[in-house]
This record gives structure tokens, sequence and C-alpha cells, in this order.
């Protein structure tokens, strides 16, 4: 069973991750979205990650749930083609898993703290997360400001 998180990561944690994932990911997608539908998409995930978590599956199937159910939401709400907001989520999602696993491992490393502190004490996952988070905020703001993206969707889309 994947261990349970507390409402306050879902409030502090996973919604704000959700968002960033999805920020992060149409920029490089050279996409906008507006911050609405990135924010009641994000509140939604992180109700249904409560849930999801409480759930009977496989460690790591949480992620790709969480990614199928962001891609839907995002498709739902803005009528984005459904490859597009694959993609970008893909992308974000991807971002953030690569940052999280490594300033994850330094942290862990340098505080000789274990992954079963984190799940124990929901305060450390808290200060676990912040760093990979800011990272994300800043590297949204440094996309936005030199317009740099890996992928323009917009050449696709129809106007």
């Amino acid at each position: 069973m994947i261990y349970p998180i507390p409402w306050l990561l879902i409030l502090i944690v996973s919604i704000p991750e959700a968002f960033l994932v999805l920020k992060l990911g149409f920029k490089l997608c050279n996409t906008n979205i507006s911050t609405k539908h990135s924010l009641i998409t994000s509140i939604i995930v992180g109700i249904s990650s409560y849930y999801i978590r409480k759930t009977d599956i496989v460690f790591g199937l949480h992620t790709l749930i969480t990614i199928i159910l962001l891609t839907f939401l995002i498709w739902i709400l803005t009528r984005i083609k459904f490859i597009h907001a694959l993609m970008a989520t893909l992308i974000g999602s991807l971002i953030s898993g690569v940052l999280q696993s490594t300033i994850s491992t330094i942290l862990l490393s340098l505080t000789k703290k274990t992954f079963s502190d984190i799940v124990s004490n929901p305060i450390l996952g808290i200060f676990y997360f912040l760093p990979s988070g800011l990272m994300m905020m800043f590297l949204y703001f440094y996309l936005k400001y030199r317009k740099v993206y890996v992928l323009d969707l917009k050449m696709y889309s129809e106007d």
C-alpha cells in the first residue's frame, strides 16, 4: 500500500506541485495555460491524490494516475488538443521528477534521513519539497523571461 498523506501535505505540497507541473510543462511547450485552469486542476488533483494514496495500489502507479488525471482535467477545462495536454503534462512531470529525485537524494545524504523518516513526519515532507518547488518556480520565470521552450505546440494549433 502507498503511504497515506495528511491534508497539510495536500495543501502545501500536492496542490502547488501539480500547479507547477502544469505551468512549467505548458511553458516548455510554448503554450499558455491560464492560472485559473491550472489552479482548478491542481486543487482537484490534490484532493484526488489524498484518496489515491489511501488505495491499495502498487507504489509508483499513483504518479501515473496523477498524470492521467492532470491531462484529462486540463484537456476538459481548456479544450486544448488531448495530445498537447498529454505532452505538456508529461514534460512538466519529467522535470519535476528529475528535480525532486536529484534534490531529495542530496538532502537525504546531507541530513542523514531516510525515506521512512520523511513519510512518518509530514513537516519533513514539506521541507524536502520546498527546494524542488522553488527550483521549478524559478525555472518557470526564467523560461517566461527568456522565451525558451523545448517544443512549440503553438505551431500545431489551429487558429
